[in-house]
């Protein structure tokens, strides 16, 4: 599943209680998708769908930034990343979107970073082919 800007750490988030209640004791992990597809609840039907599109990455997104380093996956340590001169300056410090999928099928996938570090995860996951889950049955 993509990352959700719900699980970040912004306060009044379920992120932002579990980082106050924890602090350096909680790590939040994201995970970014670029090719595939994604199980969502259907809107209209209710029942779950593993036939979701991920849209294509846009140029400014972390996926496509992610994904010119042409490996499968990649961990980045991005709580690590922010304190980096040159990491935040070329990296975080852009207009930044990152696909934001969650239980529910959507087509809008991509949410603006604004820049600020609250959303972001502590480590991103990065994927560049996702087969949808399949529950067990």
């Amino acid at each position: 599943m993509g990352s959700r800007p719900a699980h970040s750490k912004k306060p009044n988030s379920a992120g932002g209680f579990l980082n106050e209640k924890y602090k350096d004791r909680y790590v939040n992990v994201g995970f970014l998708l670029e090719n595939g597809k994604y199980s969502a609840v259907d809107k209209d039907t209710k029942k779950l769908d593993s036939d979701n599109d991920l849209k294509l990455v846009k140029c400014t997104s972390l996926e496509n930034l992610m994904g010119k380093y042409n490996y499968p996956t990649i961990l980045l340590n991005s709580k690590s990343a922010l304190t980096d001169p040159y990491l935040k300056n070329n990296l975080f410090n852009k207009l930044l979107v990152k696909r934001s999928i969650g239980a529910l099928e959507t087509n809008y996938q991509f949410i603006s970073l604004n820049n600020d570090p609250n959303t972001f995860f502590d480590l991103l996951i990065y994927i560049k082919d996702s087969n949808p889950s399949q529950l067990i049955k």
